[in-house]
């Protein structure tokens, strides 16, 4: 439901075959958050990124959310029960 718009030739480099749907695999550059239970980790909003081979969740502090202009829609809320290593936080 994010995708605003796709020019038909460019769908038509990826035949259907060759396409994979992994609904467990989370991609760099997405904003995750834990559900909302009134603590600290449940208020922060993170953002996947490769750093040293592995994937992991970098805190988007305050400032930089807004500074880099990230939507609050585009956040993820995803289970406790999926956890990734710190990362280097996002700062301004």
């Amino acid at each position: 439901t994010w995708i605003e718009g796709v020019d038909e030739r460019l769908l038509t480099n990826y035949p259907i075959s060759t396409i994979k749907l992994n609904t467990t695999d989370r991609l760099d550059g997405m904003l995750i958050k834990y559900p909302t239970d009134n603590t600290e980790e449940s208020k922060k909003v993170y953002q996947l990124a490769t750093q040293d081979g592995r994937q992991v969740k970098r805190w988007v502090l305050e400032g930089a959310f807004a500074t880099l202009k990230f939507r609050d829609d585009r956040i993820v809320t995803i289970p406790v029960t999926e956890t990734y290593p710190d990362g280097t936080d996002i700062t301004n």
